[in-house]
């Protein structure tokens, strides 16, 4: 009894910290999916790309063209992660647009943002530097790269968009999302509380077509110097559609389990997240099927008409689709909540920050060179899919653990009554008001 009383004790301090109610904790579950989305396609490609010549076609799982335009839709986890963001980061102002409590000042949100990524972001910029790429350190003409990634400006930077770390690219949009919200979020909750709700729809579906115009513009201004796929990424314009919806969804939830506004009764809220999820869910797999027919079987032969859909409508409609889902986990369907709602999913979601800080550099110099010693097709990708799980999952949580725990507590500290707690109480004091992890 004792002995399982102390597990329980463990794995209280050691699991990752979330505040997350029954109906909000299949979110933490979403960002495990956004975050396993990515680590395998950082896997399948990196395994992929090192695995050329060894004549692997047994499975063909290395080779197809076909195949690879599915398992190249974990990159789309990034516009999920953009989703929640937008979501749970305009949470306090859609109550404050409904005239649910206060809104936050622009330096406590700012703070807390600051307390909850730049700790993380910094600690592994440092130790990629040093441990990893120390030619950044060495050579003086790359020290501009690092500074652009220490100051999240990188991603304004064709010769510094993917360096380093390429996850990186989506921490300067998000930082710089951050920077924005508080400005966006006043216009937008005044246009609210006056009752203008037509010019604040105007605004979020000006924000989802923000990715197209910014993409055509780039293939104006950018690409015939600098090559269209690179310019596409530079700008948060191009994924302030994930962004705006999940804002539009944070909204809608308050209003119909929060206000509970006359015009969004719950049966109609219930019926609206069904409709949405089902719409996301059949959008996503239309479009991942329109990439695998029209996808050619030779790579050295691309497909003007694809790369065109994809280079300009891919973001919109990625953000449409995983709006939707959430939509429909939240409001619709409780058997998407309650899958979504798992241990596994829920830790993963938990560390999904430092897991994806870390996946790609520990599988492209760990996971996928070790899975390559492995004699055929079919035992490397159970050997890359083992060790991701026995080494890449275990040293985010390392991670997670020194880093960003301590943080986190420091935020949430701030936040806890001034008497003095027991340890227990302190302990249920901080998950109780722990925000989400955001990515």
């Amino acid at each position: 009894m004792e002995e399982g009383l102390g597990w329980s004790r463990m794995w209280a301090r050691l699991r990752p910290l979330s505040a997350a109610t029954q109906h909000t904790q299949p979110l933490d579950g979403l960002r495990g999916v956004a975050v396993l989305l990515i680590v395998m396609l950082h896997v399948t490609h990196t395994l992929t790309r090192d695995a050329r010549g060894r004549g692997w076609t047994a499975l063909g799982l290395m080779d197809a063209e076909k195949v690879r335009a599915v398992w190249g839709f974990g990159a789309t986890g990034v516009s999920l992660f953009f989703v929640l963001s937008g979501f749970l980061l305009f949470m306090p102002y859609a109550r404050r647009l409904f005239s649910i409590g206060q809104q936050p000042s622009p330096t406590s949100f700012y703070r807390k943002r600051a307390l909850r990524i730049l700790p993380g972001y910094w600690t592994s910029l440092l130790l990629i530097v040093i441990l990893i790429a120390p030619g950044y350190i060495e050579k003086q003409e790359k020290w501009p790269d690092v500074i652009k990634h220490f100051l999240l400006i990188h991603n304004f930077d064709p010769t510094t968009f993917g360096t380093i770390n390429p996850v990186y690219w989506s921490m300067a949009i998000e930082v710089q999302f951050y920077l924005l919200l508080p400005l966006v979020a006043a216009g937008l909750v005044a246009l609210g509380r006056r009752g203008r709700w037509g010019w604040l729809t105007t605004a979020i579906v000006a924000g989802l077509l923000a990715s197209p115009l910014y993409s055509w513009l780039t293939t104006l201004i950018v690409w015939p110097t600098q090559g269209f796929t690179i310019a596409g990424g530079l700008s948060l314009a191009r994924y302030f559609g994930s962004f705006a919806l999940g804002i539009a969804a944070s909204i809608l939830y308050i209003a119909a389990t929060e206000a509970k506004v006359s015009w969004l009764p719950a049966a109609q809220a219930q019926r609206l997240g069904k409709i949405a999820g089902l719409v996301g869910a059949t959008l996503y797999l239309a479009f991942i099927l329109l990439n695998v027919v029209m996808r050619p079987a030779d790579a050295s032969k691309p497909s003007d008409a694809l790369n065109t859909i994809n280079y300009f409508f891919r973001e919109p409609i990625m953000a449409i689709c995983y709006s939707g889902l959430l939509l429909g986990v939240i409001l619709g369907w409780p058997r998407w909540a309650r899958a979504l709602s798992g241990r596994f999913l829920i830790f993963i979601g938990g560390i999904s920050y430092s897991l994806y800080l870390w996946n790609e550099p520990i599988t492209r110099k760990l996971v996928v060179p070790l899975a390559l010693q492995m004699p055929s097709e079919g035992l490397a990708i159970l050997a890359a899919i083992g060790l991701t799980m026995l080494v890449t999952l275990p040293l985010a949580f390392i991670f997670y653990t020194l880093i960003e725990r301590p943080f986190i507590r420091i935020r949430l500290r701030q936040q806890l009554p001034a008497p003095a707690k027991s340890e227990p109480m302190r302990e249920a004091a901080v998950h109780s008001h722990q925000e989400r992890n955001i990515q």
